[in-house]
């Protein structure tokens, strides 16, 4: 009965969710992070539509390249997500308790973001995810990625084999 739960079941048991999915012919996947994946079989959903990811079956480099689209809290997985212009939107329901209790408020505004949308409770996300699949889910534009990420290439890997092996002085 945890704040995490209700914010993320509410939003998995909304039948705006379940009728967007039906509408937009969509399905979700919760993956939640490693850490709460034994309470997995706590949730529940509105839809057929939605399902959940158990880590053991589900590969997250797999499910990110496929995935059109992220909901996400805080994970920092949404970096990847976003490197490959694909849209994000946040949804932190407790981000008051959240920052008082975890983590600090970082470098990254997440209500200001170029990289993704900021939702506060579960009828601000279930409004951007319907104005997302409005308008058909689009990719970051490129300038905003190369914005965000300055070294946005093909050269990641020779960069830090570079950089370990001290040839890129």
């Amino acid at each position: 009965d945890t704040p995490f739960y209700k914010g993320w079941n509410g939003f998995l048991n909304d039948e705006r969710l379940a009728a967007l999915l039906e509408k937009y012919d969509k399905k979700l996947l919760f993956f939640p992070h490693r850490r709460m994946q034994k309470y997995l079989g706590e949730f529940s959903a509105a839809s057929e539509r939605i399902k959940f990811a158990d880590a053991g079956n589900y590969d997250i480099q797999d499910v990110l390249k496929s995935a059109a689209l992220m909901i996400t809290d805080y994970s920092s997985v949404f970096f990847d997500f976003a490197y490959m212009r694909k849209p994000v939107i946040f949804y932190q329901f407790d981000e008051k308790e959240f920052r008082e209790r975890q983590y600090k408020k970082g470098y990254l505004d997440y209500h200001d973001t170029v990289l993704g949308e900021w939702t506060g409770t579960n009828d601000e996300l279930i409004a951007a995810l319907e104005r997302k699949l409005e308008g058909g889910i689009k990719e970051i534009p490129e300038e905003t990625v190369k914005e965000f990420f300055p070294l946005w290439d093909e050269r990641n890997c020779e960069r830090i084999f570079e950089a370990i092996t001290g040839r890129n002085k």
